[in-house]
């Protein structure tokens, strides 16, 4: 998901005035916000604390979005005073927008001076920013920047006629989900699994029947298919590249979460099956005890009995052994 910047090209860019931007920029972030509110769904961006405007004036430039064609002005006003990398909005306790930004390179990665720009376009209780711990690389910025030109365009809420008619003049999008990465979709899959597993196996067959201590192998089976996928997930996500990375991060986390939950609960199920065995082994020698205790001596007529038996066994060998 991306928006059109403040101007489509380099010349208009130059064209663009201060009075313009500060006009814009909340219709941007307030389309911004429906879609790209998470570092995988985060858009590319670059910031000049010292652009020269349209009208002669100089301060914050923000340009996010579709912004490819601004390639080397992006680097030059990153190397001068500014920065590269890439953004997603959310919004406060408060109620006001907060851009997220997760730098790749520049000159100012200070959330300070950076916010002091900001605040010339927007009152800080309308807008302001947050510098993410999380960095990119070049090819993940590149591979964002890429991704931004072909992804779903984002309707924004007009607030001047030149908004209006930027909108109606735009080209339609093919779907973001097009340039998901292979292993993208396969974790994206392997999670749904996981979910359903979770959902049906787990939380409506396994945890009953530890509570009625009522386990059995099948339980550790259901246990260890979750486990497993767990760990392909961790496999596809540490394949992926920095634009992989960035869009199944929230996903890939939220998944090893589980890890301890899932080994936890085998080492439970595992551990009433290993006391049942043990009880029933224990009563199991009980029990042979007990009759062992219990059973009478023989009597002499049940020894002779048993004597006369072994002597006609012997007899019967013996003639066995003269016939043949």
């Amino acid at each position: 998901m991306s928006v059109q910047p403040f101007a489509k090209n380099v010349a208009e860019l130059g064209k663009l005035t201060q009075k313009d931007l500060k006009g814009r920029f909340m219709s941007k972030v307030k389309a911004l916000v429906k879609k790209c509110n998470t570092p995988e769904t985060a858009t590319p961006f670059y910031c000049h604390l010292s652009h020269q405007f349209g009208d002669g004036t100089e301060g914050f430039l923000l340009m996010m979005g579709k912004i490819k064609p601004f390639k080397e002005e992006g680097k030059k006003a990153a190397k001068e005073d500014g920065a590269r990398g890439a953004l997603y909005v959310t919004q406060s306790e408060k109620g006001g927008f907060v851009l997220n930004l997760m730098l790749s390179a520049g000159k100012v990665k200070n959330a300070d001076k950076l916010g002091k720009g900001l605040k010339t376009l927007v009152s800080p209780g309308k807008c302001s920013l947050e510098v993410s711990k999380t960095e990119l690389d070049e090819a993940a910025l590149e591979a964002l920047a890429e991704a931004a030109e072909t992804a779903e365009e984002l309707t924004e809420t007009p607030e001047t006629a030149e908004e209006i008619a930027a909108n109606e003049t735009e080209a339609p999008a093919i779907e973001a989900t097009e340039q998901e990465p292979e292993g993208v979709r396969e974790i994206k899959a392997l999670a749904r699994e996981i979910g359903d597993l979770i959902t049906n196996t787990l939380e409506k067959v396994v945890v009953p029947n530890l509570k009625a201590k009522n386990v059995s192998e099948s339980d550790l089976t259901s246990i260890k298919n979750l486990s497993d996928k767990i760990d392909m997930v961790d496999t596809a996500f540490q394949a992926l590249g920095g634009i992989g990375k960035m869009r199944a991060g929230k996903l890939h986390t939220s998944v090893i979460g589980q890890r301890t939950k899932v080994e936890t609960l085998r080492l439970a199920v595992q551990g009433v099956i290993d006391a049942r065995a043990a009880q029933e082994s224990a009563k199991k020698a009980a029990e042979e005890a007990k009759k062992a205790a219990e059973k009478p001596a023989p009597t002499p007529e049940q020894k002779q009995k048993v004597d006369d038996s072994i002597a006609k066994a012997k007899e019967l060998l013996k003639r066995f052994e003269l016939e043949f």
